[in-house]
C-alpha cells in the first residue's frame, strides 16, 4: 500500500478540526531527506578531497620525523573512518519504495534520526579527536623551522579552528537537525497512532 494513499486516507478519515496537513508533513520528511542526501555526497567529495590532499602534501614534504608520519596516519584514520561511518547512512537514504507503509516510513526516519544522532555525537568526537592529535604531531617538525612567535601563531590558529568547529558549529548542526527530525517523527507518530485506532 502507498505511504501518499495511507496518510491521505487517514487524513480524510479525521474530524476536520484535528486534521494535519498530511501532504506538507510527508513533504517536509522527503526534503529533510533529500538535504540528508545531499549533505552526504558533499560529505563523500570533501573527505575524498582531503584525503587525496592530505597523502600528495604528506609525499612531498620531507617528513623526516616519525611523529610528523604518525600525525598524517591519524588525520587519515580520521577522515576514513569519518567517511566510513557517515557511508552506513546509504542504504537509508537512498531506498526509494514507493509501496512502503506509514510505519515502515516512520522506522526509516527513527532510524536516520538515531545514526545520526550516534554520528553527531561519538563518531564527531573520535573524529574531533584523532585529527587534533594528529595535527598537532604534524606539525611538530614544522614548527621547529619556525620563529617561535610563528609556531606558537600556528598552534593556536590551528586549535582556535577546531574549537570552534567542535563547541560552536557542531551543536549549531545537531540542534537544527533534531529539532527538524523530532518534529517529523511525533508528527508521523500521531499518524500512524490514529491510523490504528481506526482499525
Amino acid at each position: 500500500m502507498s505511504t501518499e494513499m495511507d496518510f491521505k486516507a487517514l487524513w480524510n478519515k479525521q474530524p476536520i478540526d484535528a486534521k494535519p496537513d498530511i501532504e506538507q508533513v510527508v513533504m517536509k520528511a522527503e526534503k529533510l531527506k533529500r538535504i540528508f542526501r545531499l549533505k552526504l555526497i558533499l560529505l563523500n567529495i570533501v573527505l575524498l578531497a582531503t584525503i587525496v590532499i592530505t597523502i600528495y602534501a604528506n609525499n612531498i614534504i620531507a617528513n623526516e620525523w616519525l611523529v610528523s608520519k604518525i600525525g598524517a596516519a591519524l588525520m587519515l584514520i580520521a577522515y576514513i573512518s569519518y567517511l566510513v561511518a557517515y557511508n552506513q547512512l546509504i542504504p537509508i537514504l537512498f531506498k526509494t519504495n514507493p509501496e512502503i507503509s506509514n510505519l515502515e516510513y516512520l522506522n526509516q526516519l527513527i532510524t536516520i534520526n538515531r545514526k545520526s544522532a550516534f554520528l553527531d555525537t561519538v563518531m564527531t568526537n573520535i573524529y574531533f579527536a584523532l585529527l587534533s592529535t594528529g595535527l598537532a604531531l604534524f606539525l611538530i617538525q614544522p614548527f621547529t623551522h619556525m620563529k617561535i612567535v610563528n609556531g606558537i601563531t600556528l598552534y593556536a590558529v590551528t586549535a582556535l579552528c577546531m574549537a570552534f568547529a567542535l563547541f560552536y558549529l557542531k551543536p549549531i548542526g545537531m540542534k537544527k537537525r533534531k529539532r527538524h527530525f523530532d518534529d517529523l517523527i511525533t508528527k508521523l507518530e500521531a499518524i500512524n497512532g490514529q491510523l490504528r485506532e481506526e482499525l
